[in-house]
């Protein structure tokens, strides 16, 4: 069968609704996203997550589907293919080497291997879904070096190419199948540590060579056999420190009763010719006040009189071609006697600011931290790495190309998802890494659709103002629930209906006092359930039903009560609406935390588990009710987050998986005879199991399925006949790691 033959095939499965089974609603601010293609194959689950969809740079809360396309609404800001936390980018078209190798973790340093390839290093697991910790070799091709596997037990920090050695500075303990302390040599070749061993005390950030000296900076007291603050000179040959020790200092005052010289940390070191520049949060070196920045002559020793005086921390250095110019990258708001944010060139002879001025900044809501982390200078460019949003003069998400005599942004402008950590040049390829996902990302704020065929993003963009909770799609319309005021060109409040190929808002316009957290439709009507007590004009507490035809407010109001009562979850099943959340009173009855409510009258029937903390999902599979949450008791039963019910009593069954106490469920969906659990779980089902897993439906046993799940949650799972979908706050699924949505293949049965 053609590869388009499948998406077609593909498009006629089973809808999720709402990021669920047809019969499933998540939780609030979660619900899941992805598909895939997946051939037949033997029955199973395949733990390796497919990358054909790109990624978002925050947590995804909702999905829905339409035949071609997938919607999802969440917390993000940009979209993107997915790329790994590693990309080699074409240094003048800004293009991307699709088949470089993906990195699942963050990098934090590169270095050319000199013959086309490159070594990085971070806080990784696996390159191109191979197993990889922290440390890993990439070909010319841009594939993984099979070969070459050094396997640091923590995170690399800084790479160096001397000669044959690689030299690692970092936080692990062992590396190249040898003890070694925080700095080590590589033999290039075959990864094996050689004998040079300086055995730092603490953790190294950075590393620079000049002929038979390896300069090591740090936060470190203990380093080469002698006490040395946070820099030091190691031999080239011995890994012994050098006489020189210029001790990297910071004063430490607090209201007239601490006033003490305290180590502080170097964090970039940059060689040019006969100097050695030095920047870290020190405030004094060498005996000598210097905040922030300094500079060594390299065979006296001795710190120079160039002062730029910086009035926050450096975190990056680079040389300009001709010497001339220093450029500066760190927290800073003034350097060189100038006003400079964040970025700066200084003169490499008086160390005064020039004219160059970049200007990065930072949006306000953004996660990343706000400094360029790396420079690079290349002829007439200077390439920047970091947390920034603009830089330049021009909005600039990350990665940036600048004038080195302007400092104005050139047209080159691969933006990425999240904060650089390290650049590395060979030839015409910049190396980038760091902890973004994707690179060349479009802006896309809190709503975007993606094309089932290709998976990368469509024109469709809402716009909304705030957060979307909860998607769905029914008579090919797009339901919209969230925090927003605006989306989709007009004012709407908490809720709204999108024209699934423009985006725009139709006139059905209820307006939520409140937030909307789930959706479901059935017929003619629009369930909605959230936080507020008001929707269209009328008294509603946490849960209504719309008309899908005039956005009308129906008469069924089973009115959730209790202290700031909300509802998290809506499942329908026949007449039947049944609803989790936080409350104890609805549709007339005492009823804590979840219930089922007549879908004519609005009455709660006399379903009544009783649990005893929030319900966040709920499953329905024929006389069962799969329940998730904070809960411990529920069904008259002692039950831990997790329980099934039987629809008629109400009545907990034998069926006890058990995730670890602290681990909420989020979201769950029923598949023949397993059961899908996400949340925020470390153990399930006496398996270790992080954030995710299948149960046998009958005896709740946990499946060998392990996708092996990296960050904060599981926010939702959907699942059809071939395929399981992820969502939520995540950062990595399987060894191939996406982010905040993945798929996974169940293999036919």
């Amino acid at each position: 069968m053609k590869i388009s033959s499948l998406w077609n095939w593909a498009g006629s499965l089973p809808e999720c609704k709402n990021g669920q089974l047809p019969w499933i609603r998540g939780v609030q601010g979660v619900a899941a996203v992805a598909i895939a293609l997946c051939p037949w194959m033997a029955w199973g689950q395949s733990d390796a997550a497919h990358e054909e969809f790109w990624v978002t740079d925050g947590n995804i809360n909702a999905i829905a589907h339409s035949e071609t396309t997938v919607y999802v609404g969440g917390n993000f800001t940009q979209v993107g293919p997915y790329t790994g936390s590693a990309a080699a980018i074409d240094a003048a078209t800004g293009l991307v080497d699709s088949a470089f190798a993906k990195v699942n973790g963050d990098v934090h340093a590169a270095v050319s291997d000199g013959a086309g390839g490159w070594y990085i290093g971070g806080a990784f697991k696996a390159v191109d879904g191979v197993a990889r910790n922290n440390l890993a070799r990439i070909t010319g091709e841009g594939a993984l070096d099979a070969a070459w596997t050094p396997e640091a037990n923590g995170r690399v920090e800084s790479l160096v190419l001397s000669e044959d050695a690689l030299l690692a500075g970092g936080a692990f303990t062992q590396i190249g199948g040898q003890q070694r302390n925080r700095i080590a040599a590589l033999d290039a070749a075959t990864g094996k540590a050689t004998d040079w061993n300086p055995d730092s005390d603490g953790i190294v950030l950075t590393l620079a060579v000049n002929d038979s000296t390896v300069y090591a900076g740090g936060f470190f007291a203990r380093i080469g056999g002698q006490a040395r603050h946070s820099i030091a000179a190691l031999d080239a040959a011995t890994g012994h420190a050098t006489a020189w020790n210029p001790q990297s200092e910071f004063r430490f005052a607090f209201r007239g009763y601490v006033d003490e010289w305290m180590k502080a940390a170097v964090s970039a070191l940059a060689i040019y010719e006969n100097t050695l520049y030095v920047g870290g949060d020190f405030t004094r070196i060498a005996g000598q006040d210097r905040n922030r920045v300094a500079a060594f002559n390299i065979e006296t020793g001795e710190v120079s009189s160039w002062n730029p005086d910086a009035n926050l921390p450096v975190t990056a250095l680079a040389v300009s071609g001709d010497g001339e110019m220093v450029f500066i990258g760190g927290l800073f708001r003034r350097i060189g006697g100038e006003e400079r944010n964040r970025i700066a060139a200084v003169d490499a002879k008086t160390g005064a600011a020039t004219s160059w001025n970049a200007r990065a900044s930072f949006e306000t809501n953004s996660n990343a931290n706000f400094q360029p982390n790396a420079i690079v200078v290349s002829d007439d460019t200077v390439y920047v790495g970091g947390g920034f949003s603009s830089i330049g003069g021009q909005p600039r998400a990350g990665l940036a190309a600048l004038d080195v005599h302007t400092a104005a942004a050139t047209a080159w402008d691969p933006a990425v998802n999240g904060r650089v950590h390290t650049l590395a040049l060979s030839g015409g390829a910049l190396l980038a890494g760091g902890e973004f996902t994707s690179v060349n990302a479009q802006p896309r704020r809190y709503a975007a659709a993606f094309d089932k065929t290709t998976g990368a993003a469509t024109p469709w963009a809402p716009e909304p103002d705030n957060v979307v909770s909860a998607l769905t799609v029914a008579e090919g319309i797009v339901y919209a629930g969230g925090n927003f005021s605006y989306i989709g060109g007009q004012e709407r409040n908490a809720v709204a209906a999108l024209d699934p190929e423009t985006g725009r808002a139709t006139p059905w316009n209820p307006g939520a006092g409140s937030g909307v957290l789930c959706l479901a439709v059935s017929g003619g009507t629009v369930y909605a359930g959230g936080y507020f007590s008001t929707i269209g004009g009328q008294q509603r507490n946490g849960i209504a039903a719309i008309e899908a035809a005039t956005g009308k407010i129906t008469e069924w109001n089973p009115s959730a009560g209790g202290t700031f009562p909300y509802v998290q979850t809506l499942a329908l099943s026949g007449s039947i609406v049944y609803v989790g959340g936080q409350f104890t009173r609805i549709g007339g009855q005492d009823r804590n935390n979840v219930a089922a409510i007549d879908m004519q009258t609005g009455q709660a029937v006399a379903w009544n588990p009783n649990a005893n903390d929030a319900v966040g999902a709920i499953a329905v599979s024929g006389g069962v009710i799969f329940a998730g949450g904070s809960f411990t008791q529920i069904g008259g039963a002692p039950r831990n987050h997790l329980a099934a019910i039987h629809a008629a009593t109400g009545e907990a069954t034998p069926w006890n998986p058990s995730p670890n106490p602290l681990g909420y469920v989020r979201s769950l969906a029923v598949s023949g005879d397993t059961v899908y659990v996400g949340g925020g779980f470390e153990t399930i089902g006496g398996q270790p199991r992080h954030r995710v897993a299948a149960l046998d439906l009958e005896t709740g046993q946990t499946s060998p399925w392990n996708p092996g799940v990296t960050g904060h949650s599981i926010a939702s799972v959907c699942v059809t006949d071939t395929f399981v979908y992820l969502g939520g706050a995540f950062r990595g699924a399987g060894l191939t790691g996406p982010c905040n949505f993945a798929a996974f293949c169940l293999v036919g049965k």
